[in-house]
C-alpha cells in the first residue's frame, strides 16, 4: 500500500517570499528613479509617471500636496543650483517604505533658499524616507543639515576654499 504524506507546514512559502522580495526591489527602484530623474534631471513627465495625485510633501518646506506641488518646487530648486551630483550610499526598504541615504553636491546658480546666487558648490549628506502605493511614491520625507548648507553658501572662504565638503572629510559625530 503507497501512503501520501502530507506537505510540511515547517518549510517557509518560498513563492511568498519572493513576492516580498520583488516587492522591496520594486519599491526601491521607484525611490531611485525619484532620486535620478526628478530630483536630479527635472524631468518633468516622471513626475505624472512616479508621483501619486495625492503626493504628501511632510518636510520639503512650504509646499502644497499633490503632483503639482512637488512639480513647482523642483522648478524652483532646478532654477537655483546646477550640476547636481546625487551619490546614493544607503537604500534600505521595509513594507511600503523606502529609506535613502545620499550625498549632495551642485552649484548655486540661481535664487535659491531665499539666497541670491553665490556661484559656490555646496555638499551636504541627506535622508530620503518615501511611502511607496500602488508602484507611485504618495508620501516623501526629507532631512538634511539645513545650518552646514547655508554656512557652505554665506561663510567667508578661508584657505581650503570655504564650506564643509564631503562627510568623508569631517568627523563623523559632528553635529554643527
Amino acid at each position: 500500500m503507497t501512503s501520501i504524506r502530507e506537505p510540511s507546514t515547517d518549510v517557509p512559502a518560498i513563492s511568498d517570499e519572493l513576492v516580498d522580495e520583488r516587492h522591496l526591489e520594486t519599491n526601491k527602484e521607484i525611490a531611485r528613479q525619484v532620486i535620478d530623474r526628478i530630483f536630479v534631471r527635472g524631468e518633468d513627465a516622471a513626475i505624472d509617471e512616479l508621483i501619486a495625485p495625492d503626493f504628501q510633501p511632510h518636510t520639503f518646506g512650504p509646499m502644497p500636496p499633490g503632483r503639482d506641488g512637488l512639480r513647482d518646487g523642483m522648478r524652483r530648486a532646478h532654477a537655483g543650483v546646477s550640476d547636481p551630483e546625487f551619490t546614493v550610499h544607503d537604500v534600505i526598504a521595509e513594507d511600503d517604505r523606502v529609506v535613502v541615504r545620499l550625498t549632495t553636491s551642485a552649484r548655486h546658480t540661481g535664487p535659491f533658499m531665499g539666497l541670491e546666487p553665490t556661484g559656490r558648490r555646496y555638499t551636504i549628506d541627506e535622508i530620503h524616507i518615501f511611502g511607496i502605493r500602488d508602484g507611485q511614491v504618495a508620501e516623501h520625507w526629507h532631512a538634511f543639515d539645513r545650518a552646514d548648507l547655508m554656512r557652505q553658501l554665506t561663510e567667508a572662504r578661508t584657505g581650503g576654499g570655504g564650506g564643509g565638503g564631503h562627510r568623508e572629510n569631517r568627523d563623523e559625530w559632528d553635529i554643527e
